[in-house]
Formats: structure tokens, sequence, C-alpha cells
């Protein structure tokens, strides 16, 4: 599974309006990544958040990690401390692929990427500039860790021919990869239970289970089994998922008063295809 084929990359670049525009930065390379800043210019500039999308690119055969890598990598790493005006940021990231590293299960992407971001101003009626330090790990046959850095400063950002860059559809496309942070009318998650050897929970798509997947993180740590699906005989639209708690999480996750997992932040992914859900208020 890639993040996005380049075929259906190709239809959303085909069908963004003239209305439409958006600042972006010039590409940084560096190997066999690269990336830039998009801007959406649609927000108005006396609007106190700003949104856009850090857009990666692989060489073929190439990977990068998801927030939480599993049992090899390295989580990318944003630092936005040369912004100007920039007082908050915060990224999306869209649902991860598996990966086998040499018998290690790993979590992340490959081909192009978008990852959607919120920028919030310190001072609306001052101007703005975007900078971001990306420190991420690229794998093949052999990692390489690589740094990226990007800036924007929307005043001045033009693309080759001259004209903003007309890519606020390819925003908005971005944004449609991203879990709901809530449940959905389409997916669920009805309740969970965490025990030492196992998270368990109980979920509704209505659209059945056919391409279901549920990653769970605990402390930015994903577990690396996957998800052991029993639909309900007597209803195709429910399903409870189980996921095995390695041996090593076991002791190394025990919470406050030896309770294990208590006070860990722990998040719940569930992806069922076409729509997907992020929970972290069921424990």
């Amino acid at each position: 599974m890639k993040t996005f084929s380049k075929a259906l990359f190709s239809i959303f670049i085909m069908l963004l309006s003239a209305q439409a525009y958006a600042s972006e930065s010039p590409w940084v390379t560096s190997g066999d990544i690269q990336a830039k800043l998009i801007i959406d210019d649609r927000i108005p500039a006396d609007q106190e958040t700003l949104s856009g999308v850090i857009q990666i690119r692989h060489g073929a055969g190439w990977h990068s990690y998801w927030r939480s890598p599993g049992e090899s990598g390295l989580a990318p790493r944003f630092d936005w401390s040369a912004s100007k005006n920039i007082e908050e940021t915060n990224i999306r990231f869209p649902i991860p692929n598996r990966y086998d590293e040499m018998g290690l299960t790993t979590f992340g992407y490959d081909g192009d990427l978008m990852l959607p971001f919120t920028a919030t101003k310190q001072d609306i009626s001052k101007p703005y500039s975007l900078a971001v330090k990306l420190d991420t790990m690229i794998c093949n046959d052999i990692c390489i860790p690589v740094s990226l850095d990007l800036s924007l400063d929307p005043a001045t950002a033009i693309s080759e021919n001259g004209e903003k860059s007309r890519s606020a559809a390819l925003i908005d496309f971005a944004n449609t990869k991203i879990p709901s942070l809530q449940n959905t009318n389409g997916l669920k998650i009805e309740n969970a239970v965490l025990t030492k050897e196992a998270l368990v929970i109980n979920a509704y798509s209505k659209r059945g289970f056919t391409q279901a997947d549920l990653f769970v993180e605990i402390e930015g740590y994903a577990l690396p089994g996957k998800p052991e699906i029993t639909v309900n005989p007597n209803d195709s639209d429910t399903a409870m998922f189980r996921v095995a708690m390695p041996e090593d999480v076991q002791s190394d996750m025990v919470g406050t008063g030896g309770t294990p997992y208590q006070g860990k932040k722990i998040i719940l992914t569930l992806n069922n295809g076409r729509e997907s859900i992020e929970r972290s208020d069921l424990f």
C-alpha cells in the first residue's frame, strides 16, 4: 500500500481550480528524499491559525517512518524554532504502511507523502514566515539519517513559472487521508479493554472489515503485531480486534502504583480502507 499512487497524485494535480491558490517553497533534496512546504492561501491573512502540508517524495525503493516507527527505525523530528511570528505547530499523519525489516516490524511511508499541519501566529497583525528542520531516516537495503531545511515566506513565495502554485486542492486531498479524531457514522470504536497481555476493542463499520487494521501506540511505541479480527457471525458490521502485548512491553509499561499501562499515553488508530479514526480518550 502506498500513501498516494502516482496515478491519483496526477489526477488531483489536474483537478486544481484556477481560484485555489497556495504558496509553496522550493524542493529541498537530500539523497533519495525531497520535501517542500505548501501553505493554503485561501485562509484570510487576519486569521490566527494557518494550514498547509509538508510534501515529501521518496526515491524508488526507499521509505521513511511514522511518528511511532515500531521495532526499528527513527521517528521524524520537526524543529520549527527558526520560524517568525509562529508560536505553535501541529502535524498530523496518515495511516502508515507495515514493513518487515529483517524480521522486525516497522511502520512508515514510501512514494508520495503529505503531512498536513496547522500553525498558530503570535500576532496576526504582523507578517510571518515558516522554517522547519526535518530530521528523519530513510531505508532501503541500508538506512540513512537525513536532514532537510525547509523555509517559506508567503509574501515572496512563487513557483518557477512566476505564478503562485495552485495546490490548494492537493492540501484538501491530503487532509482526507488523516484519521478522524472521533468516531464517525461509518466507523466506530465502541469500547476498549487493555490488560497486561493484550488490547481488545469492539468496532463497527458499515462497510464490513475486509480491509481493516488496528495500530496501537503506547508511549510512542507501536505494537508490532497485526490484530486478530473476529467478525460477529450474526452481524458482519461489528467485530472484535485483539492485539497481543509483546513480553518486553508487558515488563516495561508498568504504570503508577504497579498497574500495567496506567498513566501511559495510549493511541488507537483504526483503519478500514476508506475511513480511519484515531482515539486516545478510551483509557
